[in-house]
């Protein structure tokens, strides 16, 4: 119950009316590819809750697992940010631990439900329902409009910023935490800027707008020129 891993019961549940190698369920075990923590969170820890004997007995077992999650959530927040080359998050916000509940999977599946679309990854509902295949699908599909797009001469239109996100996406290593800043500084924000001149600075000013952003390593520097600014997790 500590280390969350789908056993037996769960992969019957979840897979158990499919057959592998059919088109069904293949395509059901890529939409649940990387889903089995949270749906195996629910079954073993919301048994366990709902078998306590009276409302209060479920609380006291509810409340504090939420309580943990949620604030393990907001240090992987913390460090998701620092990871990519941001400065910390503002805790004293609402939106901060908001995003504490969905990352650290509290609210299971309902949590990256809500989390779908919301985040400045790109991502939306159809990637979480769909899984990891028909999310390559919707890349290439991009990609290819996008080169249609361009070739007719709209200039908003660049298929080879899509290319190199798909790309990136499929690289070993690239999106490893210990790897990703330097991976993405050094190679893949170089190439996107050369394939879409000022995307960098453009996303940079978005993300300050839209999410309160600011980076400690911009994305088009190769190396970093100050520290994160610690002052900013606390609203100072």
């Amino acid at each position: 119950l500590a280390v969350i891993e789908a056993g037996s019961r769960e992969r019957a549940k979840l897979y158990g009316w499919t057959d592998k190698g059919t088109w069904s369920g293949e395509v059901w075990r890529s939409a649940l590819q990387f889903k089995s923590f949270t749906a195996t969170l629910m079954m073993r820890h919301g048994s366990r809750m709902m078998g306590q004997e009276g409302a209060w007995s479920k609380a006291a077992y509810g409340v504090p697992l939420f309580v943990m999650m949620s604030l393990l959530g907001g240090a992987v927040v913390q460090l998701r940010e620092l990871a990519v080359g941001n400065d910390p998050q503002d805790m004293t916000q609402g939106s901060f631990w908001t995003n504490a509940v969905l990352a650290g999977g509290a609210m299971g599946v309902y949590g990256d439900v809500l989390k779908a679309g919301s985040t400045p990854d790109g991502r939306g509902i159809t990637d979480l329902i769909g899984g990891p295949i028909l999310g390559d699908v919707k890349q290439i599909t991009a990609i290819a409009n996008k080169g249609v797009r361009q070739g007719m001469g709209d200039d908003k239109a660049n298929a080879g910023n899509e290319a190199i996100k798909f790309a990136k996406s499929h690289t070993p290593f690239a999106n490893l935490w210990y790897t990703k800043a330097a991976t993405d500084h050094m190679i893949f924000n170089q190439l996107q800027e050369i394939a879409n001149p000022g995307y960098l600075r453009r996303k940079e000013s978005r993300d300050k707008q839209k999410y309160d952003r600011t980076a400690w390593w911009s994305p088009d520097e190769a190396m970093p020129e100050r520290a994160p600014d610690w002052e900013k997790a606390v609203g100072e």
